[in-house]
């Protein structure tokens, strides 16, 4: 599996090969002014005629999910006198390229694949195939069991050194999955040892982004109970309904995605209601909350995947949401225009103490 340091290496060669550079600089870990965000790096090179300088990301896996995710980062960057954000990656797949190139934003990747657009530099490569090295098992830590673990360790580094226990007791996975995560965690480079049987969770910054777009395609699929539509037609007066529903029922629950969002930065809601639930009792529901199926609905339940979810966050709203980790990436997931820029507000409040310096 390559590293970072080989994506980045690997795909400016194939930059190098199709444009003559008179001098190149790759500067790493580059940190924005007057915030914690800190890039992956800055990359400045010469063409004879003119200079360009990108700040760039550097991504594994890029998947379609991923697309909505960069489009945050590219309006962060924005304000910063670069020419804009570059993505580095293992390999993009035509698909996933079409849709960064139709978002112009700039990627080159290990195979030879690019699209570069700045100032009068106009370069785009596609149809090169991935380097096929080994056939190897996906970890499991982006796996659904793995993410779930992850999840915990992002909002409490700390429970890193709890007995394993503990750990699985918390995230509500089997024991032998806690010692497979764990095992994946080191073997990336993600666990800093700090003293004998004692780590710190490094490169936090990397592994939330990689949850965040995780999230989105094998976690949340799996969660998914179902989507209705309702015929109540005051949103306020529909809130307070399944709130008294859940409590009749002993239902535990937490608002996320836009209207979550709302309640905690008050931005923007959206039009769409989702929800993570501890148990669901569709036929009550539907009779009581006046609520019918619908595919596609504006109403979404999702099943908790995990009690900490109920736990993680407090805020003074009327209702309970869940922490701002899973409303970012609900938000992220959605995509639209508004929900990605609320989804940087959140951010930047909220998730960029989390990764802090690392």
């Amino acid at each position: 599996m390559l590293k970072e340091a080989d994506i980045t290496t690997q795909a400016l060669e194939h930059l190098k090969a199709i444009l003559p550079l008179n001098h190149l600089h790759v500067r790493r870990e580059v940190k924005q002014s007057n915030s914690n965000r800190v890039w992956d790096g800055e990359l400045t090179f010469d063409t004879g005629e003119k200079k360009i300088r990108f700040i760039f990301v550097v991504k594994k896996h890029v998947q379609p999910h991923t697309v909505n995710q960069l489009l945050v980062q590219v309006a962060q960057a924005k304000h910063l006198k670069t020419d804009g954000l570059l993505l580095l990656a293992d390999y993009i797949n035509p698909s996933v390229a079409r849709m960064l190139k139709q978002s112009k934003i700039n990627f080159i990747d290990t195979a030879g694949n690019l699209f570069v657009n700045a100032q009068n530099l106009h370069l785009y490569v596609e149809g090169k195939r991935a380097r096929v090295l080994s056939v190897m098992k996906p970890p499991r830590l982006w796996g659904n069991t793995g993410l779930r673990v992850l999840y915990r360790l992002l909002l409490h580094p700390e429970a890193i050194n709890q007995p394993y226990r503990d750990l699985a007791s918390s995230t509500d996975v089997s024991l032998g999955a806690i010692g497979w995560v764990i095992r994946n965690l080191k073997e990336g480079g993600y666990l800093h040892p700090t003293a004998k049987n004692e780590f710190k969770l490094v490169r936090r910054k990397e592994l939330l982004r990689r949850w965040v777009e995780e999230y989105g395609t094998k976690l949340r699929p799996r969660l998914v109970i179902n989507s209705y539509r309702s015929f109540a037609n005051e949103e306020k007066g529909f809130l307070s309904a399944f709130k008294h529903f859940a409590l009749v029922h002993g239902i535990r629950w937490a608002l996320t995605g836009g209207v979550a969002a709302d309640e905690v930065i008050h931005h923007y809601r959206g039009p769409y209601l989702t929800a993570f639930v501890s148990d669901w009792m569709q036929d009550s529901a539907l009779k009581d909350l006046n609520w019918a199926p619908v595919d596609g609905g504006p109403i979404t339940l999702l099943r908790a995947f995990s009690h900490q979810i109920f736990s993680d966050w407090s805020s003074k709203s009327d209702y309970p949401v869940a922490h701002p980790l899973l409303i970012y990436a609900e938000l992220v997931y959605v995509g639209g225009e508004r929900e990605l820029e609320t989804a940087r507000m959140l951010y930047s409040e909220y998730l960029e103490p989390i990764v802090g310096e690392d």
